[in-house]
C-alpha cells in the first residue's frame, strides 16, 4: 500500500513537473522536452524536420538557428546534442513552392506571397531570378540551411542528419539519443518527402541559379 501511494505520489510531481515546464515554454525557446532529453533539435523548414517533430514533440515549433539557442541558453547549448535534418536545396526549394501554393488561405504567407510575385508568377521564375542578396533568403522558407547551423561562419551542431535517407537517418538518431518516437504517418511521409524531378517545372537556368544561391547547402 505505502509503495503504492509512493508510487503515485512521483507520478503526481512529474505530472505537476510536465505542467509547470509546459506553462514555462511561452518563455522559453526550447520545448520541455528537448530539456528533459538534453538535445535541442533545429527545424528547418521543409528539410524533414516537420516529420521528426511530429514523430518527437506531437507538435510544431518555430524555425530555430544555432545562434538563436546560444544566446538563449549558453550552459544548456553547450551540454545539448544539437542536430538537425537537411535536404538537397532544390528539392527543398520546390517543397517550400509547393507549401507557399497550398497555402493560400495562411495569412501568414501574405507578405510572402507579395515578396515573390517581385521575382515572376512561377517557380521557375522565382527560381531564375532571385539573388544571393535578396531580402527573401532571409525568411525562413528560403533561408539557406547552412545559415541556422553556423554562428559566426562555423557550424555549431553535432550531428546533420538527411531527409533522402529519413528513415535510415531516423534510426540511427534513436540508437545515439535513446529517444522514443511515434510511428510516423507513411504517407504523410512519401508527400512531405518524395521527389519528382519531371514535374519540377524548372528550367536550366533556374536550377543553375539555385546551384549558386544555395552552394554551401549543396
Amino acid at each position: 500500500m505505502f509503495s503504492q501511494l509512493l508510487s503515485a505520489s512521483k507520478a503526481s510531481k512529474a505530472l505537476s513537473e510536465r505542467l509547470r515546464l509546459i506553462r514555462n515554454y511561452q518563455n522559453d525557446v526550447f520545448p520541455p522536452q528537448f530539456r528533459r532529453d538534453n538535445l535541442i533539435f533545429l527545424p528547418i523548414p521543409c528539410s524533414g524536420g516537420d516529420l521528426f517533430l511530429d514523430a518527437y514533440l506531437g507538435f510544431q515549433i518555430r524555425p530555430l538557428t544555432v545562434e538563436e539557442c546560444f544566446r538563449c541558453d549558453r550552459l544548456f547549448f553547450s551540454s545539448a546534442f544539437v542536430y538537425a535534418f537537411v535536404r538537397h536545396p532544390i528539392d527543398r526549394f520546390l517543397a517550400v513552392m509547393r507549401r507557399v501554393d497550398a497555402g493560400q488561405q495562411i495569412t501568414q504567407l501574405t507578405a510572402l506571397r507579395r515578396e515573390l510575385m517581385r521575382f515572376g508568377s512561377s517557380a521557375d521564375a522565382i527560381a531564375a531570378n532571385v539573388e544571393a542578396d535578396s531580402p527573401l533568403l532571409s525568411h525562413p522558407l528560403f533561408r539557406p540551411q547552412h545559415r541556422f547551423l553556423e554562428f559566426k561562419e562555423k557550424l555549431y551542431v553535432d550531428r546533420v542528419f538527411k531527409a533522402e535517407t529519413w528513415k535510415a537517418d531516423l534510426d540511427l538518431l534513436q540508437t545515439i539519443t535513446g529517444i522514443q518516437l511515434r510511428s510516423p504517418d507513411p504517407v504523410q511521409v512519401e508527400a512531405a518527402l518524395s521527389i519528382d524531378a519531371s514535374a519540377s517545372g524548372l528550367s536550366d537556368v533556374a536550377i543553375a541559379n539555385l546551384r549558386r544561391i544555395y552552394a554551401r547547402d549543396s
